[in-house]
């Protein structure tokens, strides 16, 4: 799914930039669990995971209504280009404008996709009962 290190590690730096979010981001940081680690770690395997981890294995097993299909960005890797490309000088005002548009876009889905695949995981631990009268 995603990289903790690399969550982390952001959450640092923007602690450092913006002093006074710090010891809320540390306080985040030490609650982050990586997803990843379930299907990394075979906690649940599927055979349609076709043996990857990643969300883009993961995602159309477990939630197939949701892709990224309709998206102009589809995966992190373009994510990090994009951001590359909207920091840079060199790209115009209007394109900067429509990278950032589509990269708040993946960011959304990404981040919502994560959130399906949790529930989705959750809704397979049965709850426990509540104690009868008399326990």
């Amino acid at each position: 799914m995603k990289n903790k290190k690399f969550e982390c590690g952001i959450n640092r730096e923007l602690g450092e930039r913006i002093p006074e979010v710090k010891s809320f981001l540390e306080g985040l940081n030490s609650r982050v669990y990586d997803l990843m680690d379930i299907f990394s770690k075979q906690y649940y395997v599927h055979k349609g995971f076709k043996g990857g981890t990643s969300i883009k294995d993961v995602l159309p097993v477990l939630v197939p209504e949701l892709s990224y299909a309709d998206l102009a960005i589809r995966e992190g890797g373009t994510a990090s280009q994009c951001w590359d490309k909207i920091t840079s000088e060199k790209t115009s005002l209007a394109e900067r404008a429509r990278t950032a548009h589509d990269l708040e876009l993946y960011c959304e889905r990404d981040t919502y996709a994560m959130y399906a695949i949790w529930r989705h995981l959750v809704g397979l631990v049965p709850s426990p009962k509540a104690p009868g009268p008399g326990a």
